[in-house]
């Protein structure tokens, strides 16, 4: 028998009836098999999921009193060993938070006035004449006003920051709240002036109505700082 006779005869074949339909049903056994495995291994992970995420979440929560020492006392070494990188950061978010700070108060009261105030005053008078001056004596004789608003309050009221540098704009269009709050530190460390925080108002009061000064005081410029903190960056 020749080769090509043998190999003719191999892709003729035909398998009987019989065997045909006994291949198929072991294709489909053995699928099903398959799928059954398959469905077993999503269901394992599932109930794993289930049992083992609480186990987790309890085993935090239990040794995250532990675990928060530690984590103080790495933050508390990283300032130890890296004190110039924490100050930039802690100077860099003040600066921020001081920047924020003037623009909120623009928007909700654009430029304050003393009313009847004569201008004349302030001739060839600089910044900070104006701003021991307000603080002293003007605050106490003139009433403020908003252009936009009307009336803000009356006299011998103690201000914020917002305020002062608000009527500091009027007449010092080209003044920052940077320069302002420069003088401000300067007049407290000189005890010219000192500043306390109104529990009534939330927000760091500048006066000379008594010499209490609350250096530790938050202010409303933002969070993370208190202001002897604020005065190192300004001061």
């Amino acid at each position: 028998m020749s080769v090509i006779t043998t190999i003719r005869r191999i892709h003729n074949f035909k398998p009987l009836p019989g065997l045909a339909n006994k291949s198929l049903i072991l294709r489909f056994l053995f699928t099903l098999i398959c799928h059954i495995v398959e469905l077993f291994r999503r269901l394992f992970i599932i109930i794993g999921m289930i049992i083992i995420s609480p186990i987790v979440i309890a085993i935090d929560l239990i040794t995250l009193p532990f675990r928060l020492p530690y984590k103080k006392r790495y933050n508390q070494m990283m300032k130890k060993l890296y004190p110039d990188r924490e100050q930039k950061r802690l100077h860099n978010h003040i600066k921020k938070c001081i920047s924020n700070y003037a623009n909120k108060v623009e928007r909700a009261h654009g430029h304050l006035y003393l009313e009847d105030f004569p201008n004349h005053k302030l001739e060839n008078k600089p910044l900070s004449y104006f701003i021991l001056e307000f603080i002293t004596t003007y605050r106490n004789s003139y009433n403020t006003k908003s252009i936009e608003h009307g009336y803000i309050c009356g006299t011998h009221n103690r201000r914020s920051l917002g305020d002062i540098y608000l009527i500091c704009k009027h007449y010092y269009p080209s003044c920052t709240i940077e320069e302002v709050l420069k003088y401000l530190i300067t007049y407290m460390k000189s005890n010219l002036i000192f500043g306390t925080l109104c529990g009534q108002t939330n927000k760091f009061m500048y006066h000379n109505d008594s010499t209490h000064f609350g250096k530790l005081s938050s202010t409303e410029y933002g969070k993370g700082f208190n202001f002897k903190q604020l005065m190192e960056v300004y001061g």
